[in-house]
């Protein structure tokens, strides 16, 4: 079913390296490909400068649409964290993490296209705002590919001016929600993820805890190739066909 899209927004966010913790991971902290939904909105919270647990709402599924194009081929490396546990102000014994993290494949910066779309009038003078930070380059708090050490760029700003809505497509540039695939068409050199992807989160009593209420199986090439098939509402822009999250 078609969002009537207000206003579409698109940049390009790049970075060295990332890490976008699977929210069912436990112990060894596996990373998804993507920035989940979840990441870009605490992205788009930290440039308007937004207190933590206070931007769920404000970025609701219901007033805006989100997508994520690859636009260079990824990897994935488990690597071992050294920590040293502090009790009472002591540092008391070492203890060892496994962090999985994202790089480009030809050790350049790992890119991707972002879009965001205004679904509803009360989200566009967040949208306005969010626009003028990012073309004048005022990132507010900062931005990370998903945990602090790894800083992000933004750059590549567009406003879009032209968005068709296509029923069914026969490619995909972008994620796609696996409920929206009707088929794929079989290609070499084509590498289909597939991964339970948080899409909504409530804050809860506890401060420093926040609790997932949503999530959704998402479907993207590693690599940023164009996906062939049959693909269920969809939207053309810049020459791309993108889906969104939502």
């Amino acid at each position: 079913m078609e969002n009537k899209i207000l206003k579409l927004m698109s940049f390009r966010l790049s970075g060295k390296f990332a890490a976008f913790r699977k929210f069912y991971s436990n112990s060894s902290s596996l990373s998804y490909y993507i920035p989940p939904r979840t990441a870009l909105i605490g992205m788009f919270a930290s440039i308007l400068e937004i207190a933590r647990n206070e931007y769920y709402e404000i970025f609701s599924p219901k007033v805006c649409g989100i997508s994520v194009c690859i636009e260079t081929p990824l990897k994935r490396k488990i690597h071992s964290m050294n920590y040293l546990d502090n009790i009472d102000g002591l540092i008391s014994q070492h203890s060892q993490c496994k962090l999985e993290v994202v790089s480009a494949k030809d050790g350049g910066l790992i890119r991707y296209r972002v879009y965001l779309a205004a679904y509803d009038n009360s989200f566009m003078n967040t949208f306005e705002d969010l626009a003028k930070h990012i073309e004048s380059q005022n990132l507010g708090y900062g931005i990370y590919l998903g945990q602090r050490q790894f800083i992000a760029e933004i750059d590549e700003f567009h406003i879009c001016d032209a968005v068709q809505y296509l029923e069914k497509s026969r490619e995909i540039h972008s994620i796609c929600r696996e409920d929206h695939v009707v088929s794929f068409e079989s290609e070499d050199g084509i590498i289909l993820c597939s991964d339970n992807i948080p899409l909504d989160m409530i804050k809860t009593d506890n401060e420093q805890i926040r609790k997932t209420t949503r999530s959704e199986r998402i479907v993207y090439e590693q690599n940023g190739k164009v996906i062939k098939g049959e693909f269920q509402n969809c939207y053309k822009a810049e020459g791309k066909v993108i889906s969104f999250f939502e």
